[in-house]
């Protein structure tokens, strides 16, 4: 009955030792998915940090731009200004030299007319002289 007892208490033995060599194994396996999953995690990580100053920098540029672009729009706007203003200017001095030139045009009427009658009476003075 001992041999019994103890061959029985032996296998048990064998399958205690067994058992705890099949959750070691177990545990160690676990420690390896633990371990890539961990890795996993860190290169997920970097890529985000990564990918996040590539967005950074992308901001950077797109605000960049937008600043560029604006600083264009206001540079087109006083230009459109400057045009019109320059416009306005020349149109003002058109009339001036329109209303100029109309004027020597009547001054210019005025004399000849002038100079036609003046001639006129002058032909009719020497006339009277003529036939005296």
């Amino acid at each position: 009955m001992k041999n019994a007892m103890e061959t029985k208490l032996q296998q048990e033995m064998e399958t205690s030792k067994t058992a705890v060599a099949e959750e070691r194994q177990g545990l160690e396996e676990l420690k390896e998915q633990l371990r890539r999953s961990k890795q996993d995690i860190e290169s997920e990580r970097k890529q985000l940090v990564e990918m996040k100053n590539i967005m950074e920098t992308s901001k950077t540029a797109v605000a960049e731009e937008r600043q560029e672009l604006e600083e264009l729009k206001e540079q087109l706007r006083k230009e459109k200004q400057d045009i019109e203003s320059e416009r306005k200017q020349l149109e003002e001095m058109k009339n001036v030299m329109e209303t100029k030139l109309q004027q020597k045009m009547e001054t210019s009427k005025t004399a000849v007319a002038e100079e036609t009658r003046a001639g006129g009476a002058e032909g009719t003075i020497q006339e009277s002289k003529t036939r005296h």
